[in-house]
């Protein structure tokens, strides 16, 4: 998935919810609140040792779709679906590489390749630090770093495609704890931008541990 047309949709989203936005300022506390954003992702698979011509991609485009209630100027609570992207492992018949447990595979066949994507559905809390409201300076009413934590359930799947098999897949799901954390920015009469960064621990057995995913998102209130 490429970073341009998540950009691309973004902005598009944005100029199409514009005419929605309140005609009088954005209050801090007490409104709901729903958002999209894109970014990378980067998939920890495990996967070390490479040997020959064999290829590892853990760095995917990833997007995300939120929503929730901000119910003071220091907490919200918010739900959405993330796309995590995918990792993509390529080799060739010889080739060799080990796994998390550090048992060493061999590939088996030419133009072998795998391929783990994760999803998630979240619920959690998030944490403001309204800089304005706690130094009384006018200039920082529009920052707020925060951090967040949850619980995520996931789905992640593995597909084998290799010359001369028929194509196999494997799929897991569980439910784990995210956190992160970043900077928001609100701005009155219009939305907000949030810089954020997440990891999603996946206790899985396809060769997944955690996924890291930075972020750009715009927020607009209800």
């Amino acid at each position: 998935m490429g970073l341009k047309r998540i950009a691309g949709g973004i902005f598009f989203l944005t100029l199409l919810l514009n005419p929605f936005n309140r005609a009088q300022a954005w209050e801090l506390s007490d409104h709901l609140f729903g958002g999209i954003g894109g970014g990378q992702s980067e998939l920890d698979t495990g996967l070390t040792s490479l040997t020959g011509s064999a290829t590892l991609n853990e760095k995917d485009g990833g997007y995300r779709i939120f929503g929730g209630i901000r119910f003071c100027k220091f907490f919200s609570v918010e739900s959405g679906f993330h796309d995590l992207g995918e990792a993509t492992f390529q080799g060739n018949s010889g080739d060799t590489f080990k796994d998390e447990n550090g048992f060493q595979w061999t590939v088996l066949a030419n133009n072998s390749k795998f391929t783990i994507d994760a999803r998630t559905v979240t619920l959690g809390g998030t944490a403001y630090l309204p800089l304005g409201q706690i130094f009384r300076v006018k200039w920082l009413d529009t920052f707020a770093p925060f951090a967040t934590a949850g619980g995520h359930h996931w789905k992640g799947r593995i597909n084998f495609n290799t010359q001369g098999f028929t194509p196999a897949s494997s799929k897991d799901n569980d439910f784990d704890i995210y956190y992160g954390g970043g900077l928001q920015l609100d701005f009155p009469y219009r939305f907000g931008l949030r810089f954020e960064w997440n990891r999603y621990n996946i206790d899985t057995d396809i060769s997944l541990d955690h996924v890291d995913f930075t972020s750009f998102n715009v927020i607009f209130p209800f």
